[in-house]
């Protein structure tokens, strides 16, 4: 045979080769993806096994359920702190608890904006009755205020939580009966809010605890004040101080004499409610933990008394103290208050410069309720 043809049929032969190479590569590929598609596949089926983990997701509800339950509340670099162990494991980071712990973090830090960011996490996802019941206390909580008048809007919102969490039998329902009780006390619903007290107390899960019993005699204390139940109001102050004794915690003994000082001016004594006012003061002062309730309080107790320059001294310092530490805070009170101090010094400028204050404070208040009707 000619060499021409015996080396065109050589080419040919190794033309087939390379294509029969070339298919056997490319299903060695295919083979190859596909496998690493079944690799994948079993590790997103055993992704989601992990995040069906039911008992870790109980000891994260268990987590939140220490630090909500108990009324000696962590700071937040506490709960950061935890929430960082948490995430060493791995599975916290895809649990709906990381979320929900990251907003109670932003909420202990005032970081009331972030709340609604770290809970938008959790949009579309399938959660758990006391997930949701979390969910949507954490974003009430956002919003509420627990030192303005309670709008109609939201306390809607607070009882259909409510009712959604007795629904599903939540571990979590007492949250809501708090929230209510002190949205009523601001509306000067009273007796309303002492019921709700109850409630709170009834479905709290760790009644056992000093900090929890205290806290539902002090909430108590609050409600028959306003009442003017004076009859209940003495033994429930001694339960205040027997159970804040027992808590062995030093800033909430040192609160009694706060509790002390609203006794005795409700019984007109006002000597004695000026000496328990200024020692509570002067606690507070000494640790650096002096807020806007305690200059009202003082103030009020020395214009009982008719010591009217020191209740006008502590009550323009709070004002300062609202404004320097930039705290959202009522102050009609520290203006009424102010009125009467300089008209008993018959100084009637500046008495009707408190007056001007106690109305646009006023004003400022109804219209952002009006505000939010309108939104209804």
């Amino acid at each position: 045979m000619p060499l021409g043809k015996n080396k065109s049929k050589l080419l040919k032969m190794l033309n087939i080769n390379r294509t029969g190479a070339f298919h056997c590569l490319m299903a060695i590929l295919l083979l190859v993806q596909l496998f690493s598609c079944q690799q994948n596949k079993r590790q997103d089926s055993n992704k989601s096994k992990v995040i069906a983990n039911d008992s870790l997701e109980l000891s994260y509800e268990n987590v939140l359920l220490a630090y909500l339950s108990t009324q000696d509340f962590k700071s937040a670099p506490v709960v950061k702190k935890k929430r960082n162990e948490l995430l060493k494991d791995g599975y916290f980071e895809h649990s709906p608890y990381s979320s929900i712990l990251l907003a109670y973090e932003y909420l202990l830090d005032d970081n009331l904006d972030s709340i609604e960011i770290a809970l938008k996490k959790l949009e579309g996802q399938k959660l758990s009755p006391d997930l949701t019941v979390l969910k949507d206390y954490l974003g009430i909580r956002a919003n509420f205020s627990f030192h303005d008048v309670t709008s109609g809007t939201m306390v809607a919102q607070i009882i259909d939580a409510k009712e959604y969490a007795l629904a599903h039998e939540s571990v979590f329902t007492f949250l809501f009966y708090n929230l209510l009780a002190n949205a009523e006390y601001r509306q000067a619903d009273y007796r309303q809010a002492l019921k709700d007290v109850e409630s709170w107390y009834h479905y709290h899960p760790n009644q056992t605890n000093p900090h929890v019993s205290q806290a539902y005699q002090e909430m108590k204390f609050m409600q028959y004040i306003a009442l003017h139940d004076f009859e209940k109001l003495k033994g429930t102050l001694d339960s205040c101080k027997h159970y804040a004794d027992v808590t062995k915690d030093s800033a909430i003994i040192m609160r009694m004499y706060d509790l002390q000082a609203q006794y005795y001016f409700s019984i007109n004594n006002n000597p004695k409610a000026v000496e328990a006012s200024k020692k509570y003061f002067n606690y507070l002062q000494a640790s650096n933990t002096l807020n806007a309730y305690v200059y009202a309080n003082l103030g009020k107790n020395f214009l009982n008394n008719n010591q009217v320059d020191s209740a006008i001294f502590y009550l323009n310092a709070g004002l300062r103290f609202i404004k320097k530490n930039k705290v959202q805070h009522n102050k009609m009170f520290y203006y009424k208050n102010l009125q009467l101090a300089y008209a008993v010094k018959g100084d009637y400028e500046r008495a009707y410069f408190a007056l001007d204050s106690t109305f646009q404070d006023y004003k400022v208040s109804t219209q952002r309720i009006e505000a939010e009707k309108i939104k209804e």
